[in-house]
């Protein structure tokens, strides 16, 4: 790649800028707002729960195309995802709550599979936006964690569980494995990967609007925003994401 192209990954950051327009940015941090409830968190763990065992499910499918390069210990979140759902559901959580029942669960999923068995690479888009997203907020959730109360929601949060020492490394991670794949790509592929970042965030509105526990916590709005700050790392993990992610490409 020539010194003077600019880099992937700020190509995929700028493009995706686009997609805050006022109204979801409105839509956003009311939702945060109304955060206050432990059901709203379970929740929305539920929602996004489909979302990334298919993504890491895929990085074990496709070892050996581009999406395996994402393959990285430190970045599996699902056994995360279902301890702390089986914490707020229950062991048979799988059986008594399915997420996948929600209709904008089945259009990602359904769009998920088919880019799987069509054109495999543009799953990297939705890798490296919602694992640098949950990156991002749990960095957030390290420095707030001290203002938390004890709770059974504290205990909820497995899936930001990340050490501290690790998280610069897996975001360079992620990033220098974005850009060595692209400077394998011809431009073509990389319009591909582009068009389909924005369709991450896209999805993502999507999934946050289902959580239907949201109405019932805007009730409680005397209770301790500290939830609102942890669910962020989920509702807002792309506004975050996009807005260090500049500060971090600095020190690469």
């Amino acid at each position: 790649m020539q010194s003077s192209e600019e880099p992937f990954c700020t190509r995929m950051r700028k493009v995706t800028r686009n997609v805050h327009s006022i109204s979801d940015a409105l839509v956003q941090s009311k939702f945060v707002l109304g955060l206050i409830d432990d059901r709203v968190w379970a929740e929305g763990l539920l929602v996004f729960y489909e979302v990334f065992s298919f993504l890491e499910g895929s990085i074990q499918r496709q070892h050996d195309t581009a999406v395996g390069k994402f393959d990285h210990p430190a970045l599996k979140r699902v056994p995360g995802f279902e301890a702390d759902l089986a914490l707020f559901y229950g062991a048979d959580w799988k059986v008594t709550h399915r997420p996948a029942d929600r209709e904008c669960v089945r259009q990602v999923l359904a769009h998920l599979e088919e880019i799987e068995k069509s054109d495999p690479v543009l799953l990297t888009a939705y890798i490296y936006h919602l694992y640098l997203g949950l990156l991002s907020g749990g960095q957030i959730l390290r420095k707030k964690q001290k203002l938390m109360r004890a709770s059974q929601f504290a205990k909820g949060s497995s899936v930001v569980d990340f050490d501290p020492k690790d998280i610069q490394e897996l975001k360079k991670f992620i990033k220098d494995t974005m850009t060595d794949l692209a400077d394998t790509m011809d431009e073509d592929t990389k319009k591909r990967i582009l068009d389909e970042s924005v369709k991450v965030f896209q999805f993502n509105c999507e999934l946050i609007r289902s959580v239907r526990s949201t109405n019932y916590a805007l009730l409680k709005i005397g209770r301790s925003l500290t939830l609102a700050v942890i669910f962020a790392v989920l509702a807002i993990m792309l506004y975050t994401h996009l807005s260090s992610t500049e500060d971090d490409e600095k020190q690469l």
